[in-house]
């Protein structure tokens, strides 16, 4: 039985599982993690993200459902997540993502985000059966500098060695200021992926596997 993600208040900043009233700034949160991709996912177009996010966020399937998040909040105003999953729930719920992209987006949309992720395959290493894949890590502006993002990385990788993963794996890309925070709580750079054509054309750089082992 997969253990339930922690419960903590410290300073009347809780960890709560997400719920779909949470999700009033899922998309912006979601963009935030990685600009450079985001932008080239949705051509730079975030009424097309907002519009593709929330559907993703309400449903109770989907890589980007409320079910795999925890948010941290305070006083019910929700100052950042963290969204991830092992790679069985990964293959189940990648079915659902697809309809539902085909259900909310308008042909020539889902055409056009299709075509640019095609290369994100490249972008996200194999992740290892025995590992917890962390997708989305994102704070507020309201959350920073009050130890959000720490206690929610924390938090996933109290939550993923309780439920027997041996490792939790991120992928973030070249310049962000995340790549310090995340080496200083004990992630290591596996590898380094760049694709030269979304570099050179489409401003998105190298990007980072992050990798914490138990």
């Amino acid at each position: 039985m997969p253990a339930e993600k922690l419960f903590v208040r410290t300073d009347s900043i809780e960890l709560i599982p997400a719920e779909p009233r949470h999700g009033e700034h899922f998309p912006q949160l979601t963009y935030d993690t990685d600009p450079p991709l985001w932008d080239y996912f949705v051509g730079k177009d975030m009424a097309l993200l907002d519009k593709w996010m929330r559907p993703m966020w309400a449903a109770e399937r989907g890589l980007f459902s409320h079910v795999h998040c925890t948010v941290a909040v305070q006083d019910n105003v929700v100052l950042g997540i963290e969204m991830g999953f092992g790679p069985q729930t990964q293959g189940e719920h990648f079915p659902d993502t697809v309809q539902l992209s085909q259900k909310v987006l308008k042909p020539n949309e889902l055409a056009e985000v299709m075509n640019a992720m095609q290369y994100s395959a490249y972008i996200t290493p194999h992740i290892p059966q025995d590992a917890y894949y962390l997708m989305l890590l994102s704070v507020a502006p309201e959350g920073r500098s009050k130890g959000v993002g720490a206690r929610l990385l924390e938090n996933a990788f109290d939550v993923a060695k309780e439920d027997g993963f041996k490792s939790v794996h991120l992928d973030v890309y070249a310049g962000n200021p995340a790549l310090k925070f995340y080496e200083r709580h004990g992630m290591d750079r596996l590898v380094e992926v760049r694709i030269p054509f979304l570099d050179e054309q489409h401003g998105v750089p190298a990007h980072y596997r992050m990798v914490k082992t138990f």
